[in-house]
Order: structure tokens, then sequence, then C-alpha cells
């Protein structure tokens, strides 16, 4: 009995330990990121005792979060994952990013998801399963979108990295009237994949990471070589950042968090 009294007093002191050194982390990131995050940040929870909060958005929204925080002088517990692009623009000298600390995490192409209704009518045209070669060259991908009823991409407007590029494309495409037409505007990749999974749209286009995340057989391929988006995603954190920050930031750059980061279809560093 006094061996157990005292073994209880001891497993009392280590959680005490524990909870007083554990810290509270903001995460803010892009939502193409989003499965990968959890899975590491899981591990990490688990591993450290600290606890992270975090807000998955677009790429845009994501950097406007932290720099909110920044302004108000709560960086040092907040950590971003946005663009590379979006992170080296505001790091310039003067920028709201200037003077941190940036990481590569890892890049992903933009693709296009269909709904399991329309790869149907697809084999039914074809005579084949609709696959990654069914939007190779630029004809097929115009024939594509032509041919579906309703379209979801992220809202440009809000910073959405793919959204900007898939207008840009539809208008190299000389398209853009019809499909804008019949297209609905997500919040984000989330929303985008949702939409497609229920049937609410024929095709959501997004990053092929947020595609993989939610069901690979949803993926009809990335988009054609001369169309192509490669997005660099990188992480951020102020000069002033905790411990448990740059602990966080490490954990995404480490062998383990790399595994995930590979395994949920991003491409990492070597």
């Amino acid at each position: 009995m006094r061996n157990m009294t005292k073994l209880l007093e001891i497993s009392l002191v280590w959680l005490l330990a524990t909870c007083a050194h554990a810290d509270s982390v903001s995460l803010y990131a892009a939502a193409g990121v989003k499965a990968p995050s959890e899975e590491i940040i899981q591990a990490f929870e688990q591993r450290t005792g600290h606890q992270v909060m975090r807000r998955y958005d677009t790429a845009g929204a994501a950097e406007a979060q932290m720099i909110a925080k920044i302004k108000q002088g709560q960086s040092a517990s907040s950590l971003l994952i946005t663009t590379q692009v979006r992170i080296a623009k505001a790091s310039e000298k003067g920028g709201a990013l200037h003077g941190g600390e940036a990481r590569v995490v890892g890049d992903t192409l933009a693709g296009v998801a269909i709904s399991n209704a329309f790869a149907q009518l697809l084999r039914e045209q074809n005579g084949t399963r609709a696959s990654h070669t069914g939007i190779g060259l630029a004809a097929d991908l115009k024939r594509t979108l032509l041919a579906a009823k309703s379209i979801a991409f992220s809202d440009p407007a809000r910073g959405a990295t793919v959204g900007t590029h898939f207008v840009q494309v539809i208008e190299r495409l000389g398209i853009k009237d019809a499909v804008l037409a019949k297209s609905r505007v997500a919040k984000d990749g989330i929303e985008t994949m949702q939409w497609v999974v229920s049937g609410e749209v024929d095709i959501g286009i997004t990053q092929m990471s947020e595609i993989l995340q939610t069901d690979p057989a949803l993926l009809l391929g990335a988009f054609p070589l001369e169309l192509e988006l490669a997005t660099r995603y990188s992480s951020w954190m102020g000069a002033d950042a905790s411990p448990a920050v740059r602990d966080l930031a490490a954990a995404f750059a480490s062998d383990a968090g790399r595994a995930v980061l590979a395994r949920h279809g991003l491409r990492v560093p070597n």
C-alpha cells in the first residue's frame, strides 16, 4: 500500500510538472495542409503536452490572421503556414512579416476533383474510366470543364491561390464567361471538396493535396503541364517565437513530419 501511495505521488508530481510547462500555440494555416497538419499536431500534443489552436482557411486569410496577431503583440505564440510567395512578399523590408523565420513545408499542385456522378457520366461518354490522363492536355481540360453542369473553386477575393489561378486558366482557354456562369465560389478548398463529395457540384478545383486528403478516388488529375500551378507552402514564425512554437515548426520539418506530409500528397524538400 505504501509503495502504491508513493507511486501515485510520483505520478502526480510528474503530471503537475508537465502541465506547468505546457503552452498554448496558435496555428494559422492554408487549408491545403489541414489533413497532414492535424496528424502532426496530434503527435506533437501527445509528446509535449502543449495545446495547439488551429485555424485553417485560404492562404491569404491565414496570412491576414497572423498579421492581426502581430499587430496585437501576440506573434510569440503563433505559427503561420501559407504560400512561400506570400511569406516572401510580406517579409520584405517594411512588410508585416519582416524579421521572422521561414521554413519550407512542401509543394502541392492544383488539381481537378470530380463527383461520383460526373465520373460515371465521363465513363459513359468515353467508354473508359475517368483518370489522370483525362485532362493531360489543355484541350482535354477545356472539354471537361464545358461538359460539367456545375463547378466550384475557392474565392480569389479571400486570397485563394488556386481560385486565383483557375480564373486565369479559364480566361486563357477562352471559356471564362461560360465557366463562371455555372460556378460556385467556396470559402476555401475544404468547402469545395465538401460540395464535390455531396454531389452538389460536378467539378471542384483545389489543391491536389486537399483532394487526396478527402478521397483519392475523386481526383481526375493535375492541371495540364502548360497550365500547371505548383504551390510551395512554408511556415513562418516571428523572431520572438516561443519555444513551443519553435518545437511545432520543427515537428513539420522532422523526418516523421515529412513522412506525414508526403503521405498526404505534398512533395517535401530533400
